[in-house]
């Protein structure tokens, strides 16, 4: 079943081309969820992953570990996801990282906030892991092009189905 990904990066669908079946180079990433499903999938693709199961643990995880990537569940014990975004958009840490809300909350209000919380993108679960992995390409694409590093190339038919 495929969450809502209406906020996802411009290319970043899985009818794009741009879904992976191989592993993408390394990302740094903090899951901010109770549920660990997400960072087994993630370290098996060959990211590195952190994890904070609150708010507080969230925004000292993002300015100790400085990931690329930030999936953020929105309804956490200690303050919520929404108020970890801010608190880390706050910091103002450089680079900045991408923080992408992983939710069950999907209605029209919820994205709303998540954008004015300083999430990048809005992704109602279960998300596909095609549009995980697109997202983490994404991302390393955008830095490596802004510090004019390379990153490999790709086909277009790069995790389609045969």
């Amino acid at each position: 079943m495929m969450g809502d990904d209406s906020m996802v990066p411009k290319g970043c669908d899985s009818e794009s081309g741009l879904s992976l079946q191989r592993r993408t180079p390394g990302r740094s990433g903090l899951v901010v969820e109770r549920s660990h499903d997400l960072v087994t999938l993630i370290e098996l693709d060959g990211h590195i992953v952190q994890i904070a199961s609150d708010g507080p643990a969230a925004v000292d995880a993002a300015a100790k570990f400085r990931p690329q990537v930030i999936f953020m569940d929105l309804g956490l014990p200690g303050f919520g996801g929404l108020e970890a975004t801010r608190r880390i958009r706050q910091a103002d840490l450089q680079p900045s990282p991408h923080i992408v809300a992983l939710t069950g909350w999907g209605q029209e209000s919820d994205r709303d906030a998540s954008a004015a919380a300083g999430c990048d993108a809005h992704l109602v679960k279960p998300a596909e892991f095609d549009t995980i992995q697109a997202i983490l390409w994404h991302v390393g694409a955008t830095q490596a092009a802004r510090h004019g590093t390379a990153e490999p190339a790709r086909s277009q038919d790069q995790g389609k189905p045969a």
